[in-house]
């Protein structure tokens, strides 16, 4: 088993490439709560199930639009999924296993801040892989906002944690609150 980075037109351009667009699974600007649940299930555009985890309530944003926008790197008019107020990592497992998943992440900072931005993938065999890339919060709604992706040689990734943080001057990594926008899937 191969698991390498991919970016988001590698993953697109593969066989079974699917999506899970945020303002399809939940209503954009309504708080998305769990309750006394540990998950919230969803489905991709092509009909995979999945189970969202986070610590707290999550929220559907648009880059750059009225109150309720979040004002970022990511496209103009995008909807990104946000944690709010409770750092991440936002979690994505998967009923099947999939080959491919990546998505631009971004950190809730002020502007000319270096943030990390970490996918890390748990496979069917027990092990895990992460991959990180490096940002600066910019508030310029550009679409640079990095993309964090990898590809399996298998069909073998069950679960996807999506982390940012602080660039580490400590030698540790702080979580900080993060919005990712369409999560781009391999089946």
């Amino acid at each position: 088993m191969a698991l390498n980075f991919a970016s988001r037109t590698t993953l697109s351009n593969q066989p079974g490439a699917d999506f899970i667009a945020w303002d399809s699974v939940f209503v954009p600007d309504v708080p998305i709560t769990f309750g006394t649940q540990s998950f919230l299930p969803g489905k991709t555009s092509g009909g995979l199930a999945f189970r969202l985890t986070h610590p707290a309530d999550l929220v559907v944003r648009t880059q750059g639009s009225g109150v309720d926008q979040w004002d970022g790197d990511f496209i103009d008019q995008e909807r990104v999924l946000f944690t709010d107020i409770e750092p991440g990592p936002i979690v994505l497992a998967f009923n099947q296993p999939v080959r491919g998943i990546g998505a631009n992440a971004q950190a809730n900072l002020f502007t000319n801040h270096p943030y990390a931005v970490r996918i890390r993938l748990f496979l069917a065999d027990g092990s895990s892989k992460a991959f990180t890339r490096q940002g600066t919060m910019q508030h310029l709604g550009t679409g640079l906002a990095p993309f964090v992706g990898a590809l399996s040689s298998d069909a073998d990734i069950v679960r996807a944690e999506f982390h940012v943080g602080a660039v580490p001057g400590n030698g540790g990594l702080v979580a900080l609150d993060i919005a990712i926008n369409q999560v781009q899937i391999v089946g």
